[in-house]
Parts: structure tokens; C-alpha cells; sequence
């Protein structure tokens, strides 16, 4: 067993979207940020087999390649921008309202008060990646240019 740290290389491409439910209506939540990283560990010693060039981005929670026991986000950092996705039938006061408690609360969490639940969450990392070693070093850089 050994654990890896799996990053994008470049920057603005960690991107986190959440996903809130009620009354079979969905809000999504995506959040681009600077940088960010996880830990992957292996089954083995052998480093996860992810697509290191990785153009159309992969799914860190979703994507697990063969060997990989457990993936857990380790940092993100300096949030870029937040989009917000409604339900195409809820009012722009409905809107607004959520909005203002969201940015009171400076969490989405407070939409769970409301009665949405949290029901996922998704990690995506587009362009290359980096994988290093728990000891920091690099043992793959998906840069197509080394």
C-alpha cells in the first residue's frame, strides 16, 4: 500500500461541484479554484494509473483507476469563481433569498437549513496532472512538453 498526492499542474483547474436536492428539484454549486490536491492511495505499491496528460479531465472520486483503494482530498486553495445552477422554475426571489443566506452564512452548507440535502459532490482535474510520492517527489508530470 502507498499513498500518492495527485494535482493538476496548472492552475484554475481543480474544479468542486456540489449538488443539492429537494422536492426531486436540483441546485449544483461549481467552485473553480487555484490549485488543489488529493491523496490517492494504492492496493500496491505501484502508482495509480491515471491518464497523467489527462485534455478532457477526469473525475478524481469518480475515475479510480485499477489499484486505487482510496482517494481524499487534501487541500484546495483560493477559490476563483462560483457559479450557481437553479432549479429553471424557481422564482428570481427564490433566487435572490438563497443567495443572500448564502453569502451571510459564506457557506453552502446553509442551504441543508433550507431544506435541500447534500446529495454529491464531484472533483474534476483538467489538463495535466502531477503525481508525486509521499515524499514529495515528482514520479509523473503529464506536461506534454517534457
Amino acid at each position: 500500500m502507498a499513498t500518492w498526492t495527485v494535482s493538476a499542474k496548472y492552475k484554475k483547474s481543480t474544479i468542486e461541484r456540489e449538488f443539492f436536492v429537494k422536492d426531486n428539484k436540483f441546485i449544483a454549486v461549481e467552485t473553480g479554484w487555484r490549485s488543489g490536491s488529493f491523496n490517492v492511495t494504492t492496493e500496491t505499491d505501484a502508482m495509480p494509473e491515471y491518464d497523467v496528460v489527462n485534455v478532457s479531465g477526469i473525475d478524481i472520486y469518480g475515475d479510480y483507476p485499477d489499484g486505487v483503494e482510496e482517494v481524499e482530498l487534501n487541500e484546495t486553495f483560493d477559490g476563483c469563481w462560483c457559479d450557481i445552477e437553479y432549479p429553471s422554475d424557481m422564482t428570481d426571489e427564490e433566487k435572490d433569498r438563497l443567495e443572500a443566506l448564502i453569502e451571510e452564512d459564506g457557506h453552502f452548507s446553509v442551504l441543508e437549513d433550507e431544506g435541500w440535502v447534500h446529495s454529491d459532490t464531484e472533483m474534476e482535474l483538467v489538463g495535466p496532472l502531477i503525481i508525486e510520492d509521499s515524499e514529495g517527489n515528482v514520479v509523473a508530470d503529464g506536461d506534454p512538453d517534457k
